[in-house]
């Protein structure tokens, strides 16, 4: 007599495939996420803001933020030059030779 397995055989997806039984402690460990999963989800439901508070909470921030960039970009351009500075030198005299 064949020795049988512990689980069941189902019929029709392979000829000898056993499925494995669900112990007590796998079903307590998926309850554990699953009240993890519903308590995210209720605090997530529920915002910390209002509506009136979460519209434009970061100008401040964001306008600081755009401000430093520009500093920056500032700091990195080269002075503005004029061609009369630069040309300066040949204007020793105005006479005609």
């Amino acid at each position: 007599m064949p020795m049988r397995s512990q689980g069941s055989v189902v019929s029709g997806l392979e000829k000898n495939k056993v499925i494995p039984r669900i112990s007590v402690d796998a079903k307590r460990r998926a309850l554990c996420r699953l009240l993890v999963e519903q308590d995210n989800l209720d605090i997530l439901k529920n915002p910390y803001l209002t509506m009136d508070e979460e519209h434009g909470h970061t100008k401040e921030r964001s306008a600081v933020k755009l401000e430093r960039i520009r500093a920056a970009k500032k700091m990195k351009m080269i002075p503005h030059r004029h061609l009369e500075v630069e040309l300066n030198h040949l204007n020793c005299s105005k006479k005609w030779e």
